[in-house]
C-alpha cells in the first residue's frame, strides 16, 4: 500500500482531506463566482445604455418639433401674406391680360408695345420701331424670337426673352400661389417667405419664387398695401448672367384689377428703359396657339435657363 505525507493533506473541522480536492472545490467556487459577476454585469449594461437613449432622445424630439413649428409657421405667414397681395390687388380671378403702351430707352427711340400673358406661363412681347416688328414669346417652357426684318443677334434674343419674363409676369405672385404646383405639392414647392427688408424707406416681405419661371425672382411686398413694388433676378446673359431690377409704379386703387400701370428696368444697376402702358385688357381668353412661335421664326428654343 503506498503511503501519503502528512503534506498532502489538511485538516478541516478535524477531518483530513487531500489538499487537491481542497484546490479543486476553491476553483469550482472562484468561476461560480465571476460568472455570476459577469452575468450581472451584462444584465446591467445593456439597461445602462437604455437609461442614456431615453436621456438624450426627448432633446433630439424637441429640437425636431421646433424645425417643424417654425416651417408651419413660415407657411402660414407666407399664405397669409399672398393671400392679402391677391385679395388687395384684386388678382384673384384674373386668368389672363392684353397690355398696350410705349417703351421709353435711356437713349434710342420710343418703341410701341403689345404685351399677352396668360396662366400659368404664357407670354409674348411685340415691340415696333422704325418700321421693324420684333416678337419674342415663351411657350411651352421654350423661348423663342423673331424679327421682320434685319440681323437678330442670337446672345441678344436670349437676354430679352428672359426679360420679358420679368416685365409679362406681372401677376406671377398670385397665379403662383393658386398654381397646381402649389396646391399639389405644397406652397413652399414654388414661393419661399425670406426675411424682410427695407427698400426705398418701405418695409418689404420678401418672396422668393421658382419653379414656375426657368430662373428664381425676388418680389418685396408692401407690408402695408400688400403690392409688389420691386423685384430682381440673375437673367443669363452671353456666357454669364446680368442683374435684371423692376421698378413698379403704385398701382390705382380705383381700378378693377391691381396691375401697375408703368415700371423701370434696370440692367447691372443702369437704368435701361422705362414702360407706360395706357391700356389693359382682362380676361380676353386668350388661346394658347397666340403664344406660339410664327413659322420659320428666327429662334425656337432660347437657353434661358441659368
Amino acid at each position: 500500500m503506498a503511503k501519503f505525507k502528512s503534506e498532502d493533506y489538511c485538516f478541516i473541522l478535524g477531518q483530513s482531506v487531500p489538499k487537491r480536492e481542497v484546490y479543486f472545490g476553491l476553483a469550482i467556487i472562484l468561476i461560480v463566482v465571476f460568472g455570476m459577476l459577469a452575468i450581472a454585469y451584462y444584465a446591467y449594461w445593456p439597461r445602462s445604455r437604455e437609461v442614456v437613449a431615453v436621456t438624450e432622445e426627448p432633446e433630439v424630439l424637441v429640437i425636431e418639433a421646433e424645425q417643424l413649428e417654425g416651417e408651419t409657421k413660415r407657411i402660414s405667414l407666407l399664405e397669409d401674406l399672398l393671400g392679402n397681395h391677391v385679395s388687395r390687388m384684386r388678382l384673384k380671378d384674373m386668368n389672363s391680360y392684353m397690355a398696350n403702351g410705349y417703351i421709353y430707352p435711356e437713349s434710342g427711340t420710343v418703341e410701341k408695345l403689345t404685351t399677352l400673358t396668360r396662366r400659368p406661363n404664357f407670354y409674348k412681347q411685340e415691340i415696333e420701331y422704325k418700321n421693324v416688328i420684333l416678337q419674342i414669346g415663351y411657350y411651352n417652357n421654350n423661348g423663342w424670337a423673331d424679327q421682320s426684318r434685319g440681323v437678330l443677334n442670337a446672345e441678344v434674343a436670349e437676354f430679352n426673352s428672359g426679360l420679358i419674363l420679368m416685365e409679362c409676369s406681372l401677376a406671377h405672385l398670385a397665379w403662383s400661389y393658386q398654381s397646381p404646383e402649389a396646391l399639389q405639392h405644397g406652397l413652399e414647392t414654388v414661393l419661399e417667405l425670406l426675411p424682410s427688408e427695407p427698400w426705398q424707406g418701405r418695409t418689404c416681405a420678401v418672396v422668393l419664387s421658382h419653379s414656375i419661371l426657368p430662373f428664381p425672382v425676388y418680389h418685396y411686398i408692401d407690408t402695408e398695401t400688400y403690392e409688389e413694388v420691386y423685384r430682381r433676378a440673375r437673367i443669363p446673359k452671353g456666357s454669364g448672367f446680368a442683374e435684371v431690377e423692376m421698378h413698379f409704379d403704385p398701382t390705382d386703387e380705383t381700378a378693377p384689377y391691381g396691375l401697375p400701370m408703368g415700371y423701370q428696368v434696370f440692367v447691372d444697376g443702369e437704368l435701361s428703359f422705362r414702360v407706360e402702358l395706357e391700356r389693359l385688357r382682362i380676361n380676353q381668353g386668350l388661346l394658347t396657339f397666340l403664344f406660339q412661335p410664327p413659322d420659320g421664326s428666327l429662334y425656337t428654343d432660347l437657353n434661358i435657363w441659368p
